[in-house]
């Protein structure tokens, strides 16, 4: 690795060495090859799909979880974290083969949205549970809607979490 970033370095006339990106681009894509720049941005799509949307559905799970008492809920939420990722992994690859649903990106996707919500449902019930509720009636006696409430005062200080 060393030999390769000071091969990619140039001596300039002041004896400074500089990077030349054009040049070093070349270079990584040789020596990586396409197909690992490829994989490389197709891990960087999944990971930002999956963290977007389970942090969307995680939320809503938390809150709900918070708000009201359900059996169901915390089980199938909670589920993913608490079996083995291999056997996670096999039971959602059965799952997605009787569907006859497409293996690719969007499959690896949905897979890891589905193990991340439950870690994102644990921390946000967590921190509602920290939360003085008395803020969220204050909001509401002044005169906000539950959903103004929530965006106004829950929202912002579930951030934290």
């Amino acid at each position: 690795m060393v030999e390769f970033v000071t091969a990619s370095m140039r001596q300039r006339e002041c004896g400074v060495a500089i990077a030349d990106t054009g040049e070093v681009r070349r270079e990584i894509s040789q020596a990586l090859g396409d197909e690992m720049i490829a994989a490389a941005a197709n891990s960087l799509a999944i990971a930002l799909v999956a963290s977007l949307v389970s942090t969307v559905l995680g939320t809503m799970a938390g809150v709900a979880m918070h708000r009201y008492r359900m059996r169901v809920l915390p089980v199938l939420v909670l589920t993913p974290i608490a079996i083995p990722e291999i056997l996670m992994g096999v039971a959602l690859l059965i799952f997605f083969v009787m569907l006859n649903f497409t293996l690719g990106l969007v499959s690896v996707a949905i897979a890891h949205i589905a193990f991340c919500i439950g870690f994102v449902a644990i921390v946000v019930r967590a921190r509602l549970a920290g939360m003085d509720e008395s803020l969220v009636e204050a909001a509401r006696d002044c005169g906000a809607t539950p959903w103004q409430a929530f965006v106004r005062v829950t929202l912002p200080l579930d951030t934290i979490a």
